[in-house]
């Protein structure tokens, strides 16, 4: 799920960002360069690095099929969105990343817990079946 999450983010950042704008995003979230590592190589200046990365945001921000695709992630998505992809950099995973991770892992809880309500359910059965004198295997 996670690889193909990433291929989806990144296939709206590259369809809706120019690209030096792509270029940014990925060195700061793939190669996980600072904004002032990615000024010196650029040989420009660290705002206008920030200046290229803020209006990538923008642009990901009004593109009304990247919001709606992105709604389907729940409030995971709307927190990685609104801290604009950063809030893991220093853990070296990006926000996407962890987004799909903590997705994951709630569905993983998800069906634990449909399993053992499953379990329950038998359970409770085959003791009303014994209560009533009957012999039944699940």
């Amino acid at each position: 799920m996670k690889k193909e999450y990433l291929k989806q983010v990144w296939g709206f950042v590259s369809n809706i960002c120019n690209d030096r704008e792509t270029e940014v995003l990925k060195k700061i979230f793939i190669d996980t360069l600072t904004e002032s590592e990615i000024s010196r190589d650029y040989g420009v200046s660290l705002s206008r690095i920030g200046q290229i990365k803020n209006r990538a945001f923008r642009r990901l921000r009004s593109d009304k099929d990247f919001v709606q695709w992105s709604r389907q992630f729940d409030d995971i998505c709307a927190i990685a969105y609104h801290y604009s992809f950063s809030s893991w950099k220093y853990s070296n995973t990006s926000s996407v990343e962890k987004a799909a991770e903590l997705e994951e892992g709630r569905r993983q809880m998800a069906q634990r817990r449909i399993e053992r309500l499953e379990q329950q359910a038998l359970l409770q059965l085959k003791q009303r079946f014994a209560a009533a004198g009957i012999d039944i295997d699940f």
